[in-house]
Order: structure tokens, then sequence, then C-alpha cells
């Protein structure tokens, strides 16, 4: 019975290869879990040829191996996709009306988008972040790049990163609390000492 069950064992760690290690090493697991996938298909290749037989033990780890490098592999795609989701747009900014059309800025607390050079709007939500784009007088422009991503359930972008552009050059800006050394993308008080923090903007390079 030995035998036959040692011809078990070999073949399920067979089908282990196969199944979880082979799809790591081609597909597009993250660099790290293809590496250990590697290590271990070499592994068992030399185990192969010095018997055909593999302990209970082994097994077992092999087959825990296998388990977590799925897993991994799983979580660094899901990784890709959500960067995958976030989008680099230039435009310059404009206001729209409740039917997401361009209008005249009002003043008020209009809807905004970034208008590309396609003449594609892409509406923002309305929250502080956007709301500072307009405000802020201190940038001097109407045109920037935002880092986008579409908000669940709904026609609006969610602001990931602001940066502006003037004279055809790109800078980042942010606000910043010298007293508890805080950076933040809005202006107002620290989040911690409460004093009003300072405005910055750094030309990227």
């Amino acid at each position: 019975m030995k035998p036959m069950q040692g011809e078990a064992e070999g073949w399920l760690t067979f089908t282990i290869v196969r199944k979880f290690i082979e799809p790591c090493v081609n597909a597009g697991a993250p660099v790290w879990a293809r590496g250990r996938a590697i290590m271990f298909r070499r592994g068992h290749m030399k185990e192969k040829k010095l018997t055909s037989k593999i302990s209970s033990s082994k097994l077992l780890v092999s087959l825990t191996l296998a388990v977590a490098l799925l897993k991994s592999a799983a979580a660094g795609t899901e990784g890709l996709i959500a960067v995958q989701e976030n989008l680099i747009v230039r435009g310059v900014l404009v206001c729209l009306n409740q039917s997401l059309k361009q209008v005249g800025c009002t003043g008020g607390g209009d809807a905004l988008g970034l208008k590309s050079s396609d003449g594609r709007i892409y509406p923002l939500k309305t929250d502080k972040s956007a709301q500072t784009l307009k405000e802020e007088k201190r940038l001097q422009t109407n045109e920037f790049q935002l880092t986008l991503r579409k908000t669940n359930n709904s026609s609006t972008y969610e602001i990931v990163k602001s940066q502006f552009i003037r004279g055809g050059k790109l800078f980042d800006f942010y606000y910043y609390c010298d007293v508890c050394n805080i950076t933040t993308y809005i202006p107002g008080p620290c989040m911690c000492c409460r004093q009003e923090t300072e405005y910055h903007e750094k030309l990227v390079e």
C-alpha cells in the first residue's frame, strides 16, 4: 500500500504545481510571488529526480505554500486593478449645472469639472478638495493635472491628487503646519494645534 500512497501524494504535488504554482509563474502575479513560485517549482523538480515519493509533512508544507501564493497573487492583482482605475487628466476647471453640462461660473457653490483638451468633461465630486481648486487664489491658474478615481454609483470623480500647471510647468501644492510638522492638501486650521496652515508650492521636476 505504501507505493500507492507515494504515487497518490506525488500526483497531488504535481497537481499543486500545475494548478497553483505555474499560474503564479506565468500570470501577472507580483514579482516576489513569482520568485517564490519559481523557487518552489525548482525545488519540486529536484526532489522528483531524487525520489518519486513525498512525505505527508512535505505535502502539507507544499499545500500551505501553494495556498499562500494563490492569495498573494490575487491580492497583487487587485492592487494593480485599483491603480489602473485612477485616471491622470490634464485640463481646465469649469463649472457645471445639474445636468453636468458646462455653464458660466456664478461664484457660488458651483459644481466643478475638469475639461480635457479633447473636450471631455470629468465631473468632480463636490468636496473641499474640488472647491480648493477654485477658491485658492494663490494658484493663479485655471489649468490642472488631477489624479481621479470614479466614485461608486455616480458619474462624478473623486480627486486623489491635485497638481496645477502655470506657465507650462507642473507644480505640487500643499498646506503645512510647522508647529506640528503636518502636511495637508486642503486649507484650514491644523488638525492638531488648530493654528492656520501655510500654503506652499513646489515645481515638479
